[in-house]
């Protein structure tokens, strides 16, 4: 017996039909659209080894080494041998920024406040207009207390004075002629600024031999503030080539050091004869006065 199907049942399996059929095309076209835009994936250099490279370190954080790459497989790359061991230098490498905060020092004179640089065994250069007239003064490193000094010589012109103290355990810092340094040569110095004891800076040298009526300054961009005269600058090598001098008034990143090269005299007439032989003659200092040239 065959059973005819109503004509409102046709109706509807076929509309049933027409919906699954719209639907199975609706995902070929999306199932092809998709094939066409998902990008293929890029492939993966491989690459066998890397050596770390430090981070440099960001106020707060410890400085980390990136961890090297590994081969996709084993027998990719050879394995790496170790690095041999760097040829013995017959000078050890110097940290300036050590060099410069065990080399200064803070100096108290009268009502005046500022910084040094011990440049031989009991002596430490400043710049004159931190103890002015006066005859004594007071200093401090680092990690000691205040040590009573007098006023061994002083060259206000170049506005330089020596500072007489009790020899003690502390290393002086070499000296180097600043007449050798270049635009763009690393800097760091150390001083007081504000009153803040051994406040460390690095900069560089902007200009080396800007000249203010007879002398000839090593203008820097390292920041320099009351307290900041006489403090030590040193050179990449952690060589002493200044003391900070002087500041543009309503200027920012100008500033000026007094060549250590101007301390010759008074280093000669304390008996540091053997720290000035070091600095430029006098004859290659009045040349380089005259003209700006280098030795």
């Amino acid at each position: 017996m065959v059973f005819e199907e109503s004509r409102p049942r046709r109706v509807v399996r076929g509309a049933l039909w027409l919906i699954a059929g719209a639907a199975l095309g609706a995902g070929s076209v999306l199932g092809a659209q998709s094939a066409l835009e998902a990008p293929e994936p890029a492939p993966v250099p491989v690459i066998a080894s890397r050596a770390p490279t430090p981070l440099d370190p960001v106020a707060g954080t410890t400085a980390r080494a990136a961890a090297p790459f590994e081969a996709d497989a084993p027998g990719d790359a050879a394995p790496l041998e170790p690095r041999p061991d760097p040829a013995p230098s017959s000078e050890a490498a110097v940290d300036p920024v050590q060099r410069a905060i065990a080399c200064a020092v803070s100096i108290r004179a009268g009502r005046s406040y500022g910084a040094g640089a011990l440049v031989a065994e009991g002596l430490v250069l400043t710049a004159h207009h931190v103890v002015d007239a006066g005859e004594t003064a007071q200093l401090r490193f680092a990690d000691g207390a205040w040590l009573d000094a007098t006023v061994a010589a002083s060259d206000p012109e170049a506005d330089l004075s020596l500072l007489r103290f009790e020899p003690d355990a502390h290393t002086p810092a070499p000296v180097a002629s600043a007449l050798d340094l270049r635009p763009g040569a690393p800097l760091v110095a150390v001083g007081s600024p504000r009153e803040l004891g051994f406040t460390l800076h690095r900069g560089m040298v902007s200009y080396a031999g800007r000249r203010f009526d007879s002398l000839r300054y090593v203008q820097t961009d390292l920041p320099a503030n009351p307290g900041s005269s006489g403090g030590p600058v040193l050179d990449e090598a952690g060589r002493l080539v200044g003391v900070m001098a002087f500041v543009l008034r309503g200027s920012e990143g100008i500033a000026f050091v007094t060549p250590v090269d101007y301390a010759r005299g008074l280093l000669e007439s304390a008996g540091a004869v053997a720290v000035s032989d070091a600095l430029a003659s006098d004859a290659e200092l009045a040349r380089w006065n005259d003209d700006g040239g280098a030795r």
